[in-house]
C-alpha cells in the first residue's frame, strides 16, 4: 500500500525476512541530492524490530511489545526531525498538516497480511 504525503511517499508491506517477519513501513523523499530515495524504514518484525535513518547502519532497535504502534507514535512525534536526520528536505505546512491523516491511513493496514499461497 502507498499513501502520499505531499513530496512524500509511505509504503507498506508485510515481509518474510527468513529469520523474521512483519510489517515494514517505507518513507521515499527528496534530499538536497536526489528527486526521491528511501529516508526512513521502520521494518516491525517480530523477533528484533528495528529502524533505519537514511542508511544508518547498524539499524538501530525498536524495544517495545509492540513495534508497529511504537513506530505510529514515533512518525506522530518526530516525523520532521527524523527527516532531517535521514539527509530529507524538511516538511512544508501542508505536509504537516495532513501528516496525522496519513498515518491514520497507515494504522489501518497494520493487520493486513498477503494471502498464503
Amino acid at each position: 500500500m502507498e499513501e502520499r504525503l505531499g513530496r512524500f511517499v509511505f509504503s507498506t508491506e508485510y515481509r518474510d525476512v527468513g529469520h523474521d517477519k512483519g510489517l515494514t513501513i517505507r518513507v521515499l523523499g527528496p534530499t538536497a541530492s536526489s528527486q526521491q530515495e528511501e529516508v526512513l524504514r521502520f521494518d516491525c518484525f517480530e523477533k528484533q524490530p528495528h529502524y533505519h535513518v537514511g542508511f544508518s547502519i547498524p539499524p538501530v532497535p525498536i524495544e517495545a511489545p509492540d513495534p508497529f504502534r511504537w513506530t505510529v507514535e514515533k512518525l506522530r512525534r518526530e516525523f520532521g526531525q527524523l527527516l532531517l536526520d535521514a539527509g530529507a528536505l524538511p516538511l512544508n505546512a501542508s505536509e504537516e498538516n495532513t501528516l496525522v491523516d496519513v498515518l491514520a491511513v497507515i494504522e489501518k493496514t497494520a493487520n493486513q497480511k498477503p494471502a498464503k499461497s
